[in-house]
């Protein structure tokens, strides 16, 4: 969707402009969201003070009164969003008259990575009774070591289909081993790996039926798809096709290989920026938002030792923030923060986030500006590092209200010039941040930037000091 008509109503005006830009009641927004229920007004007013302006709410027009009332919109998930019978037609009804014509309602969330979840909720069923079939191998290796040899031969094949995704092959091997041990044939249910992709049709229509009951409902606010970081780009275009924003979450701190955050090559920091280019492949001419990541991963699970998988540091969580704006993202979001404050109630990482939050509140309104189009050329310094990657520049508003961002994201430090600033010329840039200030001579400009390193640079009334 390109733009979204304006309806009559108590409800506020949402609408896509034509860049993907959110505008709310005919202003431009960024959002920068959290993925917490506004539990109290102090909460959600440390939260809107901190520069966060997005929260997740339920269909309860009370939370959306406490967002609203502290300047804050709110999204609503729609777990009814793929209609598969008329009681999820019902309530799916029933969730958006509710608070369709609420002011502090924004925008609509689909079911959370739904299309990842339709293989996953299966894979997890088919390791449970791959591991219940392992179990009772090496049970029948004692009880009846007569059928060993046939159970290691079928055992074999079984691991070896499974770890190479032949799923048909696999069941059958599973089938074999079943008969091997005197158990009943597996039933026909969501453990079956081999037909999964088949659904995938069948979710699309299912979420079509959901979109186009929303819609109808409610002509004003954009519905919003959250994937995980996985997935083919076929399939992903085929359910972004009822999205009017998509996106992905993607967790890449620590670096770790213990850590399946994601399934790409790229497996550190840059996963960010690879991801935001990947989901705007999926959903092209869409708007992306990000999902990024506000927790430690021994937050979400103490299988994982905090002393290994740590909490993301500050310029760690500013550089995944502004190499997910730098690669198209119209807006990012926080996930995990409700597990950091069960573990710790006022870490030094959730000072570190209000932080990046209040930096990236204070330049919305040029976040939110179209693109600045400055022809920025990078020119790099001779260096003695395989760069197979380097600094990505924009500039969005203008010389009088505008910023250009700088992101390296290749893990060593660059020298580089910085071309096309002909309409900057002598002037002295502020750099948010940085001591360092550099002029603008002959349309350029000598910078550097350490590895997995950034660079704000601010125009107009407004400049940041340093």
């Amino acid at each position: 969707m390109t733009a979204l008509s304006a309806t009559t109503g108590i409800g506020a005006t949402v609408q896509l402009a034509e860049d993907g830009t959110l505008v709310v009641d005919g202003t431009r927004r960024f959002p920068i969201g959290l993925y917490e229920n506004p539990i109290d007004d102090a909460y959600v007013q440390e939260v809107a003070k901190a520069g966060f302006n997005l929260m997740t709410c339920n269909d309860d027009p009370a939370q959306l009164d406490r967002v609203q009332q502290h300047g804050i919109g709110g999204w609503v998930p729609l777990g009814h969003l793929p209609v598969a019978s008329e009681a999820d037609k019902g309530e799916l009804t029933r969730i958006v008259n509710g608070v369709k014509d609420h002011p502090g309602l924004w925008v609509w969330e689909a079911p959370d990575e739904i299309l990842w979840n339709l293989y996953w909720q299966r894979i997890n069923l088919f390791w449970k009774e791959k591991d219940d079939l392992r179990t009772r191998v090496e049970a029948a290796k004692t009880e009846a070591p007569e059928t060993e040899g046939k159970l290691a031969d079928a055992i074999i094949r079984y691991d070896d289909y499974a770890g190479s995704e032949r799923w048909a092959d696999a069941e059958a091997a599973a089938a074999e081993l079943r008969a091997l041990l005197g158990l009943p044939p597996q039933p026909d249910n969501a453990a079956m790996l081999s037909g999964w992709h088949d659904n995938v049709e069948i979710l699309f229509r299912k979420l079509a039926d959901g979109c186009g009951i929303v819609r109808q409902l409610d002509r004003e606010r954009p519905v919003w798809f959250n994937h995980a970081p996985r997935n083919e780009i076929a399939d992903l275009l085929r359910i972004n096709s009822l999205a009017d924003i998509a996106g992905c979450d993607i967790y890449p701190v620590p670096l770790n290989k213990g850590l399946g955050h994601s399934d790409i090559i790229e497996r550190d920091l840059p996963a960010v920026g690879a991801y935001t280019r990947r989901m705007a492949e999926a959903a092209p001419g869409k708007p992306i938002w990000m999902v990024l990541q506000g927790f430690g991963w021994s937050d979400l699970d103490k299988a994982y030792s905090p002393e290994i998988y740590v909490r993301p540091t500050y310029e760690e969580s500013r550089f995944m923030a502004y190499d997910a704006i730098v690669n198209g993202a119209r807006g990012i979001l926080y996930y995990g923060t409700q597990a950091l404050h069960a573990n710790e109630k006022n870490s030094s990482f959730w000072q570190d986030l209000k932080r990046l939050a209040r930096e990236l509140a204070d330049l919305e309104a040029q976040l939110a500006a179209p693109v600045w189009n400055l022809n920025l050329r990078i020119n790099y310094a001779p260096t003695s590092t395989s760069r197979d990657r380097g600094v990505i520049a924009m500039a969005r508003g203008d010389e009088r209200d505008g910023i250009i961002l700088l992101v390296n994201e290749h893990v060593s430090g660059i020298a580089f010039g910085l071309h096309g600033l002909d309409v900057l010329e002598g002037q002295t840039l502020t750099v948010i941040d940085h001591w360092e200030q550099p002029v603008v001579r002959n349309g350029a400009i000598r910078f550097g930037l350490r590895g997995h390193g950034i660079a704000v640079i601010r125009f107009g009334p407004q400049r940041a000091t340093t």
